[in-house]
């Protein structure tokens, strides 16, 4: 809802403005009268409303005298002057000064409904136009200015005081909610389904209280950052209340989760962890298993965040990789990608368990009973398969299976002929993909970063700039 404020010396012209269109309707909220002009500049100064109503002809002040003193001041409020007369010189000296219309009293419906959807349609785009500039900033966060954030937010309404900060909620849902007013909040897309709202510092504990009272069904998790005044923290606090959101991943019963000083920077049982690498090399499934139970308890008890999850995802699947004599290693797995693969990270441990267990017991390559058939046919099969699929989760145990084949001998197959492992062959078509995308297209970056098979985009970005230098914007930038 955008605010508004009117500004007349005549009382029934002020409520006559205010009866000629329904305003929230339209999308506006009166925010404030004033009686003359030198109250309707302080008001405006002070309020610094979307849009503003103005009478040419106030005792005291002028409404342009009104609309040039807001122009010096820099209050970005659009104006709209209002007069008895079609006195088209005052109009434009209005227009020269930067209002962005004028009425004629009485008031017409038609013409203030058209003037304040014009308005809301330039607000939208303004809006528009410095969330996707903001957007842009925290992805890149090696080049984060705190002093062009503090403004870009100033210039999109944020207000805060030092002392109290911002902080950030990080929503990630099932399907489209309206949790927070998209038009009022400061809202940053990090994901598919997944938002970044900066608020306040004063509002956390009031938000926070309200999320655990009443949380709409479509809203999977949410994570409630820390509250911070320093502006090159911003992409932190994002990531921190980001991996907070994934709760529901760890704990079924919960949805909302604060981030606290604690929670990200605890390391993995380690003890846990080594019985777990240890009993892979020495092909005890037993030990491994007992291993797995261990920290799934932990994770239970809210110990962990999903980037331990991902830890112990990666470490695990590396082990059983090189206990497989493989030449491969896993490829890297996004936090998004995880819960999209596994329900919960009771349903990741399940699967991992099985995957011990299955490699562990599975008979060497020698001793296979299938290998698969070696030939040019079936390398030229196996990468026409990979550059069919290549955005979509894909490892040597998927193609081995596809194909019949042992993953060993696909991995070595793989290994010989491409020079260079399955995993950063699969990257390098992916952000191929990407920078073709980014010269071709005009679709947003984190559409890019789907189309070429990463859902969260702010991971896509950075691995964007290791493999290719510099940012996915820049990119786009230097070849248009």
């Amino acid at each position: 809802m955008y605010t508004a404020v009117l500004v007349d010396d005549e009382a029934w012209i002020l409520e006559s403005l205010k009866g000629t269109v329904d305003w929230n309707e339209l999308g506006f909220e009166i925010v404030a009268t004033a009686a003359n002009g030198i109250e309707g500049f302080d008001c405006l100064a002070r309020l610094k409303p979307d849009i503003a109503f103005v009478d040419i002809r106030m005792p005291g002040m002028s409404g342009m005298a009104v609309t040039e003193k807001l122009r010096e001041a820099g209050v970005p409020t659009k104006i709209v002057i209002a007069s008895g007369y079609a006195e088209f010189e005052y109009a434009r000296q209005a227009i020269k000064l930067g209002a962005v219309g004028y009425c004629l009293k009485p008031f017409r419906r038609e013409e203030i409904a058209e003037l304040l959807i014009s308005v809301k349609e330039s607000l939208n785009r303004e809006r528009q136009a410095l969330l996707d500039e903001l957007t842009v900033m925290l992805r890149d966060e090696e080049s984060i200015q705190a002093d062009r954030i503090t403004a870009l937010l100033s210039r999109l309404r944020l207000e805060f005081e030092e002392q109290s900060g911002l902080f950030v909620i990080v929503v990630q849902e099932r399907e489209p909610c309206a949790l927070f007013d998209a038009r009022k909040e400061i809202a940053v897309q990090i994901g598919r389904g997944t938002t970044a709202y900066l608020l306040p510092g004063e509002r956390r504990q009031e938000i926070a209280d309200r999320l655990r009272t009443s949380l709409p069904d479509p809203v999977a998790g949410v994570g409630i950052g820390g509250i911070f005044s320093d502006m090159t923290q911003i992409c932190s606090q994002i990531d921190a209340a980001h991996r907070a959101s994934y709760i529901y991943y760890i704990s079924g019963s919960q949805r909302v989760r604060e981030v606290t000083g604690d929670g990200g920077g605890i390391p993995l049982d380690s003890r846990a962890l080594k019985s777990i690498t240890d009993a892979v090399h020495e092909g005890n499934t037993g030990k491994a298993e007992q291993g797995l139970d261990t920290l799934h308890s932990q994770f239970l008890a809210g110990r962990y965040e999903i980037h331990h999850a991902r830890q112990l995802y990666q470490v695990v699947m590396t082990c059983l990789y090189q206990a497989s004599d493989s030449a491969e290693v896993p490829e890297l797995i996004e936090n998004a990608g995880l819960a999209e693969t596994y329900r919960d990270v009771s349903d990741m441990i399940s699967s991992l368990r099985q995957l011990v267990v299955e490699g562990l017991n599975s008979p060497p390559l020698g001793e296979a009973e299938w290998a698969g058939t070696e030939g040019p046919d079936t390398y030229r099969q196996i990468m026409k398969y990979v550059h069919e699929h290549f955005r979509e989760a894909l490892s040597i145990k998927d193609i081995a299976k596809r194909f019949y084949m042992h993953p060993n001998y696909v991995s070595a197959l793989l290994k010989k002929e491409l020079q260079i492992n399955f995993t950063k062959y699969v990257t390098d078509l992916r952000i191929q993909h990407a920078c073709e995308l980014l010269r071709t297209s005009s679709l947003e970056i984190s559409e890019v970063a789907e189309r070429a098979g990463y859902q969260d985009y702010f991971y896509f970005a950075k691995l964007f700039k290791k493999v290719m230098g510099l940012t996915p914007s820049d990119y786009r930038a230097g070849r248009q």
